[in-house]
This record gives structure tokens, C-alpha cells and sequence, in this order.
């Protein structure tokens, strides 16, 4: 049966194939998508016609631009884009376009599409909790503590409100009094999975490794397809050197979200753990792919090629000449060009790519003394050529 858009509501206020009452109608748009419409010739061109066309129009190209977002693909940052600027400046649309934007790893521009949304409504306070974190990756620790101070005024029931004074706390290193706030948030709504996510990960900066991973899988029971929470509980694994099960649940994480690079690094590093040398290169790979400013993947990958497999030593040293380029204050990079460069026989340039390193290497006594260790390594071999050099030959 067709949809007849010029035919007036039922005027007794009962139930219709398309109401859930009198004074509500909820369309099954899976269905109505598919119906044809018909207008009759007087109202074809009608201002109410055009707004209705307008307005369906405007419904469809949200609802594409969210199924593309819930599966992380950025191409719904260009569908969004054909809106009409009012409808795109709406909190709404600015609330999904942050989210992806966090989960694509992308904060600068996830902070530009938050403070939008705020802009568009003031009082929301759905979506608050992701840009607190957000905020947290920024290291924006001013405005976090201005939107906590706001909520508190005026939300401060509200379970993302806890959440983010919860980020707060914990961008000032307290994480007991970050884990407090997060287990509030949960008080109020038990079945918030971020907030059990958030303060899994507090819980993992205490050491409290058993907890963070009962506050995981109850984020995974609140919610299964969290890929954060797949992600705290490989960390967990992680860090406890489990790594098949670490690996395990990194893929668990990408299967849920296969466009974060950050994902693919850590399951990338899960397989090396498991001496899978081939699959962790690849993953290492993937994520640089999907991000080609993720230092830590590419450093990863380049470790990984001087520790295992030496025969790819020239991409290594493409991926650290371009690290030194990016960071060029990281000792770690200085010292694994520095390692590179002795494996390769070149103990001139060895050396001052340690010095480099020392010169960089702060107060991490440790890693200093690695450094010198390497410079005395090479010394020892130099004196040792020299001494060769001026013996006598042996008699025959």
C-alpha cells in the first residue's frame, strides 16, 4: 500500500500501522524506505511538499552517515558533509562526528567536532564522557577541569559527569581518585560500559590488575561489542605476559573496529610476544597504514626487523630516518638507528647516534647506562682493530 504523504492523520488518535500512540509516530524506516510515495497533482510543488521532501531527504543522509560511523568508516565525515550547514552544525551530528573521529585516533579534529557540539547545546551531556577523554589524550588539562567545574554545577547527577571528573583526576595522576568517580558514574547507571572501561584502565595504572579485569568484562556484559574494553583486557594480559591471550583479545578488538591503527600496534606487539614474527610485521604494517604518523607502530616495526629479521634491515632504516625526522628528541630512536648502524659496520656513525641518544636520554639512568655499554662495545672493538694493526706478522 503506498504511502500517501497528503493524507491527514487518523483524527480519533488510535493506533495507526506506523504510531505507538494518539500522539506519537515512530516510521519503520527500513520499511517505508522501500514504499513508493505519491502526491497528488494540486500538492506536487507546495511549500509543505518541498519541507517534507527536504526533511526526508535530510533523515536519510543522517541515517547513512551514522551506520557508516558505527562501522568506523571515515567516508561518513563526507556524507555529513552534504547537509545543509544548519543541520550539520547541530549537536547531534557534531556528537557522532567526534566520536569516530576518537575512535579513528584522530583527537585534534574529534575536540574541533566536541566543542561544536557544546557550542550547538550547551547543557548535553551525552557524549561529554568521550570528549573528557579526549581531552585526557591532549593533555588539555585546563579545559578538562573547567568542564568537570560546569558539570558539577549544573549535571552533577548526571553519570558522564563523573566520568569526567573521574579524566580529570587521572590526567593529574590520581588514579584512587579517578577509579572513585568512575565506580560513582556506575552507581548511577549500571549498565554504562565506558565508565566500567574508564575505570578499568585507572584500576590498571594502580596495579590492581585482577580488578581492572572483573571492571572489563562487565563493560563487555554491558555492552559486547565495546572494543575498548577487548582492548583493556589485552593490556592486561599484556602486561602480566600473556601474550596469547593478549593477542586473542587485541583481535577481538579489531574485529570490532578494523580502521584503528592503534589496535593493530598492540596486537601487533602481542604477536611478537608470541615470536609470530611474520603476522606481528604485518600488523605493525597495517597500522602505519591506517596512520602514518603512529611513531610507536613504526618504531615497533623497525625494533622488530633488528631483533628477528635482519634481512629487512634497509626498511628499518627507512622507518627510523623518518621517526628522527618526526621526533627528533626521542632517545630510544637515536639508540636503535645507533644499533642498526653497528650491525651494519658503520661504528663511525654508531657512535654519534649514541651520543645522540645520550645527549637526549634525560634522567633515565638505566638507558644511559645501555647507551654507554654500546659506546664501550665499540671502543673495545676499535682499540682491538688498532692493536691487530701493529703486530708484528708471524713468522712462517
Amino acid at each position: 500500500m503506498p504511502l500517501v504523504m497528503n493524507t491527514p492523520l487518523n483524527p480519533s488518535g488510535a493506533s495507526t500501522p506506523y504510531s505507538t500512540g494518539p500522539s506519537r509516530i515512530a516510521l519503520n524506516f527500513d520499511v517505508a524506505a522501500d514504499l513508493p510515495v505519491t502526491v497528488s497533482d494540486a500538492a506536487k510543488g507546495t511549500p509543505l511538499v518541498a519541507s517534507i521532501t527536504s526533511t526526508f531527504k535530510c533523515l536519510t543522509t543522517i541515517a547513512q552517515g551514522v551506520q557508516l560511523a558505527s562501522r568506523f568508516d571515515d567516508s561518513a565525515l563526507q556524507v555529513f558533509r552534504t547537509l545543509p550547514e544548519c543541520i550539520f552544525r547541530t549537536a547531534f551530528v557534531q556528537h557522532v562526528i567526534g566520536k569516530l573521529h576518537y575512535d579513528l585516533a584522530h583527537y585534534p579534529e574529534s575536540l574541533a567536532a566536541f566543542q561544536e557540539m557544546c557550542a550547538a547545546d550547551p547543557e548535553r551531556t551525552e557524549g561529554l564522557e568521550i570528549y573528557s577523554t579526549v581531552l585526557w589524550h591532549l593533555k588539555r588539562e585546563t579545559e578538562l577541569g573547567m568542564l568537570a567545574k560546569s558539570l558539577l554545577a549544573n549535571h552533577r547527577l548526571a553519570p558522564e559527569t563523573s566520568c569526567v571528573v573521574g579524566n580529570c583526576f587521572s590526567l593529574q595522576k590520581d588514579p584512587m581518585a579517578a577509579t572513585r568517580f568512575f565506580e560513582r558514574s556506575i552507581q548511577i547507571d549500571p549498565r554504562f560500559a565506558y565508565a566500567y572501561t574508564l575505570c578499568g584502565h585507572e584500576l590498571i595504572a594502580c596495579d590492581e590488575l585482577d580488578k581492572a579485569v572483573l571492571k572489563f568484562l562487565m563493560a563487555i556484559e554491558a555492552d559486547p561489542l565495546h572494543y575498548n574494553a577487548w582492548y583493556g583486557l589485552g593490556l592486561v594480559k599484556y602486561r602480566q605476559g600473556s601474550y596469547k591471550a593478549a593477542a586473542q583479545h587485541f583481535a577481538r578488538a579489531v574485529s570490532i573496529n578494523p580502521r584503528s591503527s592503534v589496535l593493530y600496534c598492540f596486537a601487533g606487539m602481542a604477536l611478537s610476544g608470541c615470536n609470530m614474527t611474520l603476522e606481528a610485521m604485518a600488523h605493525y604494517e597495517r597500522s602505519i597504514k591506517l596512520d602514518p604518523k603512529n611513531n610507536m607502530a613504526a618504531f615497533k616495526l623497525a625494533n622488530l626487523i633488528i631483533e628477528k629479521d635482519r634481512k629487512y634491515l634497509n626498511m628499518a632504516e627507512e622507518i627510523l630516518s623518518g621517526l628522527v625526522q618526526r621526533v627528533p628528541n626521542e632517545p630510544q630512536i637515536w639508540f636503535l638507528l645507533g644499533r642498526l648502524k653497528l650491525l651494519t659496520g658503520d661504528r663511525k656513525a654508531a657512535l654519534v647516534h649514541f651520543t645522540w641518544a645520550l645527549d637526549h636520554s634525560g634522567k633515565d639512568l638505566s638507558f644511559v647506562k645501555s647507551i654507554i655499554d654500546q659506546i664501550d662495545t665499540i671502543a673495545e672493538s676499535d682499540d682491538s682493530d688498532d692493536n691487530d694493526g701493529d703486530a708484528p706478522p708471524s713468522s712462517s
